[in-house]
């Protein structure tokens, strides 16, 4: 397995983005590589590209990283539906930036995050980032 990826961004909120928060690149910046970054909303089309999910906390307009692939810890994660199990796969809900069980129904399907490998029995999550959808078979 090769290890996950991280990316330079720039927080384009108002307010702190938090570990484990979805996020969609917003704009560009102007004479750095550096994106700016907005939460997602999966009930907003123009918010709902998932990009990646927040490392650390980032204060408004701070540079931070967010992690594109591979395993992330997630501190007490959000849950929206049922408890969270192994295996399950999830997708972040139309409460901005928070992450919810994947329903395989519009407009979750377009927010896919990815696979729980941790459950979080009241503590911290390890998500696997993988944001492919599965395509139905053609039976």
């Amino acid at each position: 397995m090769t290890a996950p990826r991280t990316i330079v961004v720039v927080n384009n909120e108002a307010t702190t983005l938090v570990t484990g928060e979805a996020v969609y690149v917003s704009a560009a910046v102007d004479g750095t590589v550096s994106p700016k970054v907005l939460r997602t909303d999966s009930s907003d089309l123009a918010k709902s590209s998932f990009f990646g999910a927040v490392v650390m906390n980032i204060a408004s307009g701070q540079k931070g990283f967010v992690q594109v692939d591979g395993i992330l810890r997630i501190p007490n994660p959000l849950q929206d539906g049922p408890a969270w199990v192994d295996g399950d796969i999830i997708a972040f809900s139309a409460g901005e930036g928070s992450t919810g069980k994947y329903t395989n129904q519009p407009p979750d399907n377009w927010g896919r995050v990815g696979e729980v490998l941790n459950e979080p029995s009241g503590g911290d999550a390890f998500v696997f980032i993988n944001r492919v959808v599965p395509q139905a078979s053609g039976g």
